[in-house]
């Protein structure tokens, strides 16, 4: 896995999967599923109301719901601390 997209990090994280593949063993339970008859659900995920919602304001709404959670909690996990440093 890579953060960029161009094209030597591809060439770079297939080197590592072919890799870390000479160490893997064989798995008998993976493979494809195949139909068992159950028909699938119907899932409804277009929300209309979501076509103007704007990236940051996805980013803040959990770091705004975090701020009770810092309140009961003041010594939080480095890792909260991170987040809410970078979405204020």
């Amino acid at each position: 896995m890579s953060g960029r997209s161009d094209e030597p990090a591809a060439k770079e994280a297939l080197a590592e999967a072919r890799d870390n593949a000479r160490f893997a063993t064989v798995d008998e339970h993976a493979g494809l599923a195949s139909p068992d008859g159950v028909e699938p659900p119907v899932l409804d995920l277009w929300r209309e109301e979501l076509v103007s919602f704007r990236p940051m304001t996805g980013l803040r709404l959990p770091s705004s719901s975090s701020a009770g959670s810092l309140r009961r909690f003041p010594h939080p996990p480095s890792r909260l601390l991170g987040l809410r440093r970078r979405f204020r």
